[in-house]
């Protein structure tokens, strides 16, 4: 009989060498089996939520006061050489099939810089990508809240304020103009609607475009909307806990009164609750 074959002998280091690959070649096997599993999933996962319709409705009473956004020229002026203030906006959303009627107001984050705690309506700064002040209303109320604008049916009121000061009024006029700003931001054009901000100092009175450029100096324009709702009426509101801690649905004489049962109002500015009582005496109308 022939001699058997002779024994294979193999190193250590060629035998740790040879359980290491097929070691990882194991680990890859299992990272791609995980990897295409993940992307099943993704698959199977439902698509991201829709932005704000841009086919809401509007009544012919806003057309003077949609304020459109108009784009930087090119003559090399800076615009904000020719605007009084930054523009907010602020989006009040009544639920008109409760007995009695009742706003929705937001509580403003603990971590807010600016009036922590403080209670006000959904609402934020204009952007000039969206176009006018309807607009950007729609989209700030949609962010805060996750309601979709069905229609904008009223403009509630306008005021204005600089830095932590006080509040202060600011009659609309019909056919306000705004200009889009450097990063993106907005602001009234100064005009007869609007003197500018009250500041005293070298400026003289300190009522002039140039004596609010470089301020905190904002005006807010508010507008009455309707959301869509579920089957069943409902609004179902989802707030951004970055920016609110909280919401409520509050009847005009919470309002009034600052407070409900469960908690106490302490609003923006005053100006901001006699907003929200217009808005409910409009409804009404």
């Amino acid at each position: 009989m022939p001699p058997p074959p002779p024994r294979l002998r193999l190193s250590s280091p060629l035998i740790r060498s040879i359980t290491q690959n097929l070691t990882l070649a194991r680990l890859q096997q299992q990272h791609r089996a995980i990897a295409t599993s993940n992307i099943l999933q993704k698959s199977k996962m439902p698509p991201p939520p829709p932005n704000p319709p841009l086919s809401y409705a509007t009544s012919p009473r806003l057309n003077p006061y949609l304020i459109p956004y108009h784009p930087l020229n090119s003559s090399g002026t800076d615009p904000r050489e020719l605007v009084t203030h930054r523009l907010a906006v602020g989006a009040a959303v009544l639920n008109l099939a409760s007995t009695p009627h009742k706003v929705l107001v937001l509580q403003r984050s603990a971590t807010e810089k600016a009036l922590p705690h403080r209670w006000e309506l959904p609402g934020g700064a204009a952007e000039a990508v969206d176009g006018n002040l309807v607009a950007s209303a729609t989209r700030e109320l949609w962010e805060e809240t996750g309601l979709r604008a069905k229609r904008v049916s009223a403009l509630v009121g306008s005021y204005k304020w600089s830095g932590f000061g006080a509040s202060d009024d600011a009659p609309v006029v019909p056919g306000d103009q705004a200009l889009a700003l450097p990063g993106g931001g907005v602001g009234i054009a100064s005009g007869p609607s609007d003197a500018g901000v009250k500041m005293g100092g070298e400026d003289g009175d300190g009522r002039s475009p140039a004596a609010a450029k470089g301020r905190d100096a904002w005006r807010k324009f508010t507008y009455l909307v309707e959301v869509e709702t579920d089957g069943e009426g409902e609004a179902e509101v989802k707030i951004d806990p970055e920016e609110h801690d909280a919401f409520v649905w509050a009847t005009e004489e919470e309002v009034r009164a600052d407070q409900t049962a469960e908690v106490r109002f302490e609003w923006t500015s005053e100006h901001q609750k006699q907003d929200i009582l217009r808005a409910f005496s409009m409804a009404k109308k």
